[in-house]
């Protein structure tokens, strides 16, 4: 996700969270997808290449014997900020109301840069909406990137 934040900066970049639930709050990320080659980067949006994020789940949810799947998404934001916009927070809305995306709580990580990239990775769950921000090193969510 840095180096994808890194090249395309200072415009936003981003793409797809893969992996699975352990429990309902430990989940492991197994890949981070970009963007695609057909995406649009600007200083405040992207617009991702679906068609290759579509490729890419089906792949890796079958390579992995049906166990890794959409968890959620990643961007990054082009100043420090890691919290979510009104954008981002119907983004999650609408992942966790649509049928294919099969994510009723999913995640959104947010890279902000200042000196170096920080990370801040939200949860839209039914009985916090969109609380449990958790840093890299925070237990909270208990995230193990691989």
């Amino acid at each position: 996700m840095v180096e994808e934040a890194d090249k395309s900066f200072p415009n936003e970049s981003g793409g797809v969270l893969m992996g699975y639930w352990v429990s309902d709050s430990e989940l492991v990320i197994t890949d981070a997808i970009g963007p695609g080659p057909n995406a649009l980067h600007t200083p405040f949006s992207f617009v991702p290449d679906s068609n290759y994020h579509e490729i890419s789940i089906a792949e890796i949810y079958q390579t992995s014997g049906r166990l890794h799947s959409y968890l959620g998404d990643w961007h990054n934001h082009t100043n420090e900020r890691t919290v979510l916009s009104l954008k981002d927070k119907r983004t999650l809305f609408r992942i966790a109301r649509s049928k294919t995306a099969r994510a009723p709580n999913p995640i959104m990580a947010i890279l902000g840069k200042s000196d170096e990239w920080v990370a801040s990775i939200w949860l839209l769950s039914p009985w916090l909406l969109w609380d449990r921000k958790v840093g890299w090193t925070t237990h909270d969510l208990n995230v193990k990137v691989y």
